[in-house]
């Protein structure tokens, strides 16, 4: 028997079948526009900001009471969604490269992710993962992905992943997810403070 070795960020033990899932990471291929269709496109990104907005406020509002650092990271996701020059950054680009709407915003968003995935200080460079989790969401939108997997469990299970987002990690349902192990991450990361606030054990 192999045993693997971790860092605990989240305290507990945790017994049940594993459950490995891939971790959506979209590639999104350049595909240029006509200058007519530049309108379209951006008004795609401002509806996907919109309902990723709708989508954010209601995880917020169903966090319960007590899980005061889970409506925390939602917060933070919606701050970035409500800043003007976030998404003006992607209109922008939209605008002058002439490109789809979901290029631009997985162009941009990677940008920004690997601008704080560069700075040496563990805790901001870790905030590069709640740029990856508004990324899928926004991508989600974009190209009418509905994920299925995880929320529909019937048994106990251990899921194992090279990461997790931490909206992920929120959504996961307690009674079967008894825990997970992921390749990526850290104690500072909002995936960890979710599972901690949880009651998940993780590593």
């Amino acid at each position: 028997m192999e045993i693997k070795k971790g860092i605990a960020v989240s305290p507990g033990v945790a017994i049940a079948r594993a459950m490995v899932i891939d971790s959506k990471d979209y590639r999104i291929p350049r595909r240029s526009i006509l200058s007519s269709e530049r309108t379209k496109e951006i008004g795609r990104v401002h509806e996907a900001f919109a309902n990723a907005v709708t989508e954010l406020t209601g995880l917020e509002k169903d966090a319960a009471a007590g899980e005061s650092r889970i409506k925390d990271i939602f917060a933070v996701h919606l701050r970035f969604l409500h800043d003007e020059s976030f998404g003006k950054r992607i209109t922008d680009f939209i605008e002058n490269e002439l490109v789809t709407a979901e290029y631009a915003v997985s162009t941009i968003l990677r940008e920004i992710a690997s601008h704080f995935a560069g700075i040496d200080d563990e805790y901001i460079s870790e905030r590069a993962a709640d740029i990856y989790d508004i990324e899928r969401r926004l991508l989600t939108q974009l190209l009418s992905d509905v994920q299925r997997g995880v929320e529909h469990l019937k048994e106990e299970v251990v899921i194992v992943a090279h990461d997790l987002t931490p909206t992920q990690t929120a959504g996961f349902n307690k009674t079967f997810v008894k825990g997970f192990a992921t390749e990526a991450g850290g104690r500072t990361s909002h995936t960890a403070i979710v599972a901690r606030s949880l009651g998940i054990p993780a590593v």
